[in-house]
């Protein structure tokens, strides 16, 4: 499964051609205007020190590498510059806007978070930006609502966000929240090590002490980990791979809902897994005291003939003489 675009923006279904390029130019416009307003900013100095002591053509390089191997076409993945990045966030250290398609950093409170965690400030920053990077460069998907003319429904990776309307106001409804993070943030951290490998102006053992000491999605972090354990453990695949497969599920836009990846969650992890993992929550069937992973079965054997079936349509391996 290709996109030829890692960001796509649909318009309501049946909407003329005029309507759907005037709704993606809102989007854009929106996000230049907001890019203006932060230039204005007297923080904007402060902002713009940091952009320039990243080198993104080197950042831009490694993503271009991960979508090669994600079977996409590294010339339409979604990487943002620094004209595409802001200053502020709502609420958070950093954030994503697909619509807008815009990087927020807040470095108030990046700087709030670092002090409060004895973090380098820089190299949290430094993190934050990536992570909000591989939000961008995974595959995204925007619906518009027909009457509110606005988002009402978005794929960001594995999360799904769906834009609930009620007399109080709006609010949105997110699923894998988690599952997708935990895949963002272990990403982000591969990025990072890469970069910091690459680049001359940033220490590498700096970086790793760094990353161990960052409790930012640990939770998350574990709970994909723990996942790609069992998926190994039950169908005789390395970790290692396993791990790949969801990076290009990630980058392809993979629908856990779907019938075939929803059974195969479902066989290998346990029933009800896949709702537990859309609320956030560790499905029973990965806990050790719920499944035996010792010696091969009939069962694992077929977990994993469906896993190379679907890897292979994910072009993650060409023949099933892969193991």
């Amino acid at each position: 499964m290709n996109f030829k675009k890692s960001r796509e923006i649909f318009s309501f279904p049946g909407a003329p051609k005029e309507e759907q390029e005037r709704f993606q130019e809102q989007g854009e416009e929106l996000g230049r205007k907001r890019v203006e307003a932060d230039q204005r900013s007297p923080e904007f100095k402060e902002h713009k020190e940091f952009l320039d002591k990243v080198d993104f053509k080197l950042l831009q390089e490694i993503f271009r590498e991960l979508a090669e191997k994600s079977s996409l076409d590294p010339k339409q993945m979604n990487f943002l510059g620094p004209e595409r990045i802001v200053d502020g966030s709502f609420g958070n250290i950093g954030e994503y806007n697909s619509y807008k398609n815009i990087i927020g950093l807040s470095h108030w409170n990046i700087e709030k978070n670092a002090e409060q965690e004895n973090l380098d400030i820089y190299l949290l920053t430094l993190k934050t930006l990536i992570h909000e990077e591989t939000h961008a460069t995974s595959r995204i998907e925007c619906y518009q609502d027909m009457q509110l003319k606005n988002i009402a429904r978005e794929k960001m990776g594995f999360a799904q966000a769906v834009r609930e309307t009620t007399e109080q106001g709006s609010r949105w409804k997110i699923f894998f929240f988690d599952f997708n993070e935990g895949i963002t943030e272990k990403i982000c951290r591969e990025v990072m090590r890469e970069y910091s490998i690459r680049s001359q102006s940033i220490n590498h053992q700096a970086v790793e002490k760094f990353l161990e000491l960052s409790p930012i999605y640990k939770d998350a972090r574990e709970m994909v980990d723990t996942i790609i354990s069992v998926f190994a453990k039950k169908t005789g695949f390395s970790p290692d791979f396993i791990w790949k497969g969801f990076i290009r599920g990630l980058y392809q836009g993979d629908d856990l809902y779907k019938k075939e990846l929803y059974d195969l969650f479902e066989e290998t992890l346990g029933v009800s897994s896949v709702d537990a993992l859309a609320r956030g929550e560790l499905p029973i069937g990965t806990q050790k005291d719920q499944v035996d992973l010792s010696a091969k079965t009939k069962e694992s054997t077929k977990l994993k003939e469906r896993l190379i079936k679907i890897f292979q349509r994910m072009r993650h391996i060409q023949t099933k003489k892969v193991v």
